[in-house]
């Protein structure tokens, strides 16, 4: 007495329609990409500085990375 693929159907439609439904509702938000934004020269720097140190502490490299020159910067919205 195992399940059928035909039992499934009704409640699998059902749990479509109603993720429609409340995407519909709630109107569900995409995610906006990157943005170039103005931000202080100080705060990249400890940013950067932040996540190449945690980079180097996480790693199991025999080598210490630094950055040697940052290009761009983007902030996601």
């Amino acid at each position: 007495m195992g399940l059928k693929a035909g039992d499934l159907r009704v409640p699998l439609l059902l749990l479509l329609v109603t993720a429609v439904v409340m995407a519909k509702v709630y109107q569900v938000q995409r995610w906006g990409g990157f943005k170039e934004k103005a931000t202080s020269k100080k705060n990249i720097n400890s940013t950067l500085r932040f996540f190449i140190q945690s980079y180097n502490n996480a790693s199991n490299d025999t080598y210490l990375y630094q950055v040697q020159k940052l290009i761009q910067s983007q902030m996601q919205t």
